[in-house]
């Protein structure tokens, strides 16, 4: 494990997208995240049991 005490929190999110689909990360849809934060994704296709 390695601990980055650059940024001060993070937090997790999910979202459903079609029923077999689910992504899961600390990404924001912004242009901040984008160009300035240390963000992660993890996007699962046809894992319905996940989605469900």
């Amino acid at each position: 494990m390695r601990i980055d005490y650059r940024y001060a929190i993070m937090h997790s999110k999910f979202m459903v997208v079609d029923g077999v689909t689910a992504e899961t990360g600390s990404s924001n849809f912004t242009t901040t995240a984008e160009e300035h934060n240390a963000e992660n994704v993890l996007i699962l296709r046809e894992y319905p049991a996940v989605a469900r």
